[in-house]
């Protein structure tokens, strides 16, 4: 059974520790749901980071900037974002890579439908648009066959973040968000849930739904915090 795991707003940094050593423990079969607190992640694609304002001029104004070691290059995470991190086997849903993006892709748009609104993906861009507009973004990372990292939706955050940098390194994109362009007012807890039924929908397996912290959860998988340096 899948497990599916609400653990409130988080740093990225720990969240991406708790992946990692999941991962490199090669244990599988859990999904995280999370918001961030302020914060613009890099990618392996060095080319594609391309930060606007210095980056301790970032911190000083509340935004860390952390390298992650997922595909893809610079984005955005901050509160009102959903934050979707499968922690799964690939050969038990029968992925290949990509397979895997597809079927977030898949997730993502069956998601913002299930809110009354159309999205559409770009070959050779994983992520999700709107007209010409970003509203998801997608970075994985794949360690023995188990996938961490995962899809970023666009929510009821603040977009302006996004003026830190350029997006993906894609020059002239705007990036959206649901409330944006429905103009309702999200709850983030119905989210949750409901994306947690496409999410078992997705991958077509029952699913057991908790709300922990991540403290809590690191001490249910015998798992230690702590910030990773990246390779």
């Amino acid at each position: 059974m899948l497990e599916i795991a609400d653990i409130g707003k988080t740093n990225f940094a720990d969240v991406f520790s708790f992946q990692k050593r999941l991962a490199d423990k090669g244990r599988g079969g859990i999904i995280l749901l999370t918001e961030h607190n302020p914060v613009i992640t890099t990618g392996i694609r060095k080319d594609k980071n391309v930060l606007l304002k210095d980056e301790e001029l970032l911190k000083r104004s509340g935004i860390e900037v952390f390298p992650a070691n997922r595909g893809g290059g610079a984005t955005c995470h901050n509160p009102g974002q959903l934050v979707v991190y499968p922690i799964i086997e690939l050969s038990r849903y029968h992925f290949g890579i990509r397979d895997y993006i597809s079927a977030l892709e898949d997730f993502g748009r069956r998601f913002f439908y299930s809110f009354g609104l159309e999205t559409s993906n770009r070959a050779g861009y994983p992520g999700l648009w709107k007209g010409g507009k970003k509203i998801s973004s997608i970075g994985v990372r794949i360690n023995s066959g188990i996938s961490y990292h995962g899809i970023a939706l666009n929510l009821s955050n603040d977009l302006d973040i996004f003026s830190n940098i350029v997006p993906c390194g894609l020059e002239g994109v705007e990036v959206t968000s649901l409330e944006k362009e429905t103009g309702s007012s999200i709850d983030l807890n119905q989210v949750k849930k409901r994306a947690a039924e496409i999410l078992g929908e997705t991958f077509n397996e029952e699913y057991k739904y908790i709300q922990k912290t991540l403290s809590e959860l690191a001490e249910d998988k015998d798992i230690c915090l702590g910030q990773l340096l990246q390779n």
